[in-house]
């Protein structure tokens, strides 16, 4: 679940409808070769269920019982973050292309613990699920899949998702990401340069808004959210030509 601060509330967005979002994104993406990639099926596919392991946990929303507080994807105890990542390699496991994708991704995301001893299994684990699905997919002559279109895909997959997060959670900062600036501005993001062929881009997500205030149990806080209405989250997505050097 992400989880915004919205003055005396807060936002909750599950990350099955962030996925969905970024996935809409993409699919106005009219740079990087996107739109004639033989994978771009796939690659919206993937891009849409990255986070279909977070399915239970979103589902069961839980307490920090330290805090009172909802718990959220970046603080949730590592036990059940790592389990998250092995549920969606067997909800995917007949989709390798997505699947590889998605361990990929598991990967860089978690890349920041990768010298704790808590995570060597984890990484161990997701490398390997990605590297015997990559392997197959490139020795399968009708995959159209090699290591090198796999990284570029994902390098979609990975772009999409951090700008899908930024406007989730409201993030003011500007980020950049490969050759991309992103520059947020209220419920306005502009990327330079421009993906999106001159065309400003409408973005949608729900919200489920519950007061900021201390959750005696996951039974309160679920009682909660189940009756919580819903808030759309929205604005817009637009790039910003570069100049060519003169």
């Amino acid at each position: 679940m992400i989880v915004r601060p919205d003055g005396d509330s807060w936002l909750l967005v599950r990350q099955e409808d962030h996925a969905a979002l970024a996935a809409d994104l993409l699919s106005h993406w009219q740079a990087d070769g996107v739109p004639d990639r033989p994978t771009r099926a796939t690659l919206l596919d993937a891009t849409r269920l990255h986070d279909c392991g977070w399915l239970d946990e979103d589902d069961r929303p839980s307490v920090d019982p330290a805090l009172g507080a909802p718990w959220d994807f970046v603080h949730l105890p590592i036990s059940r973050r790592q389990a998250v990542w092995l549920r969606a390699m067997t909800r995917l496991d007949d989709r390798p292309h997505i699947a590889a994708l998605v361990a990929h991704h598991a990967l860089t995301a978690y890349s920041r613990f990768e010298r704790d001893p808590a995570w060597g299994g984890f990484f161990r684990t997701m490398a390997s699920e990605r590297d015997r699905r990559v392997s197959a997919l490139a020795q399968d002559g009708r995959s159209g899949v090699a290591f090198d279109s796999f990284l570029r895909d994902y390098a979609s997959l990975r772009l999409a998702d951090l700008v899908s997060l930024t406007l989730c959670h409201g993030w003011s900062d500007p980020f950049e990401v490969d050759y991309y600036r992103a520059v947020p501005d209220g419920a306005t993001l502009t990327l330079t340069p421009d993906p999106f062929g001159g065309a400003i881009v409408p973005w949608r997500v729900a919200a489920r808004r519950i007061p900021r205030r201390h959750y005696a149990s996951d039974t309160d806080l679920r009682d909660t959210v189940d009756a919580a209405p819903v808030d759309w989250l929205d604005g817009f997505l637009q790039g910003l030509a570069v100049p060519l050097p003169s």
